[in-house]
């Protein structure tokens, strides 16, 4: 089966819901499910991108002229206008391109199932349950 990441990020939305509601569901077997199901679909693709951003913070920073040493201050990397720009439309286009991607799956079931509306139930249903 093959979701978007945009996909999954919406199911992760809905179970932050549900852990919110009861607290005790994140030791539950639907959250031990879910947390594997996080750290084989979702996290892979989460540190590609945070990986490919430091890449375009890093290729758009200032550096010292002389000692080609990238120029930080107390918030990270300094940058110039443009290249805060180029920065910005080169993270923009990478969430685009992520929250498109499909990525193929690998379901986790859960043998205790939450209470939950239908809706929830749907974006769910072949995640973890």
């Amino acid at each position: 089966m093959k979701k978007t990441l945009k996909e999954l990020f919406k199911a992760d939305n809905i179970v932050a819901i549900l852990y919110k509601i009861d607290p005790t569901l994140r030791e539950s077997k639907f959250g031990y499910a879910w947390k594997r199901f996080y750290e084989k679909n979702i996290a892979p693709s989460i540190k590609e991108i945070e990986e490919k951003a430091e890449d375009a913070r890093i290729d758009n920073a200032l550096e010292d002229p002389k000692t080609k040493e990238l120029l930080k201050d107390g918030n990270g990397y300094k940058y110039s206008k443009d290249g805060m720009k180029n920065l910005t439309e080169k993270i923009r286009a990478l969430n685009t391109t992520y929250n498109e991607k499909e990525i193929e799956i690998e379901s986790f079931i859960s043998s205790y199932v939450p209470e939950m509306t239908e809706e929830q139930k749907e974006v769910l249903t072949g995640l973890v349950i």
